[in-house]
């Protein structure tokens, strides 16, 4: 069976065949029937060079708008990336996520006495996919802050509940900070006023080295008596609190003006 022929295409043959659709365009490939007929019928056809000027421009012009098609199918536009979009995207996104941890926040009157409203973080920890949004907004903030941590110090009871998590994600240790007589061996302790009298809280001796880089963690900021003294116990040990965060914030008791740390809440009530 003899070699089928191999067609080299001029421009204006390339144009028509592009037109009708075939995409055997480059030299030496071989051709359908339907696309030889095309070519057959160009070698009938007057000689370029015997052709009107009009009709040669126009040609010319077809010719030049055939290999920009081209060049932009081989090549197209690049994406332009909307750094504004994706900024809005983003704040939309993590406000929602706010939205849904406040939501499983309720409020109990009168606890755990008389003429308190108490805010129930536990719900958070009943629902998995809102309990990692909490830890992961805490780890987005430390990251997105440049804030470098050694060590996270987490306040009795329920800073052991986001502590220990934030510190795997940050892959550094974990201290907690407990009431007095709850922990083994030497102790460092400090004391703060309460409304109804005095408490101290302590941390293990030598569970903090000098200059380590300190973030302190807690559910939640009211008087701001316990972060303050927490702070105080860190400086005691001379490691520095470089960030105090805290999952819910009662903006109207000022807490934070007690605390000279930078601080972080996820919440504000």
């Amino acid at each position: 069976m003899p070699a089928r022929k191999k067609w080299r295409l001029s421009s204006k043959v390339k144009l028509t065949l592009f037109k009708k659709g075939h995409k055997s365009l480059n030299k030496g490939m071989r051709l359908p029937r339907e696309a030889q007929r095309v070519v057959s019928r160009y070698k009938r056809d007057t000689d370029e060079e015997t052709q009107p000027l009009e009709t040669r421009e126009e040609e010319d012009m077809e010719t030049e708008q055939f290999h920009t098609t081209m060049k932009l199918r081989n090549n197209p536009k690049p994406k332009v990336w909307n750094q504004g979009q994706d900024s809005d995207k983003m704040a939309t996104e993590k406000q929602a996520r706010l939205d849904k941890i406040k939501a499983h926040i309720p409020s109990v009157p009168d606890f755990p006495k008389p003429g308190i409203l108490f805010w129930d973080i536990m719900p958070i920890m009943q629902n998995p996919e809102v309990f990692s949004d909490t830890v992961a907004l805490l780890e987005e903030h430390i990251k997105e802050t440049g804030t470098k941590v050694d060590v996270i110090v987490g306040l009795e009871a329920r800073g052991f509940l986001f502590g220990p998590l934030l510190a795997l994600r940050l892959n550094c240790g974990f201290v907690p900070v407990r009431k007095a007589g709850k922990l083994p061996g030497e102790t460092v302790k400090c004391s703060y006023t309460l409304e109804y009298g005095k408490d101290t809280v302590e941390v293990q001796k030598n569970s903090l080295k000098p200059n380590q880089n300190v973030v302190i963690v807690d559910d939640l900021i009211a008087t701001g008596g316990t972060m303050a003294t927490a702070c105080q116990l860190v400086e005691s040990m001379q490691a520095k609190v470089v960030k105090c965060l805290a999952v819910v914030e009662l903006d109207e008791l000022k807490g934070r003006e007690k605390i000279k740390y930078d601080i972080h809440s996820l919440i504000h009530l």
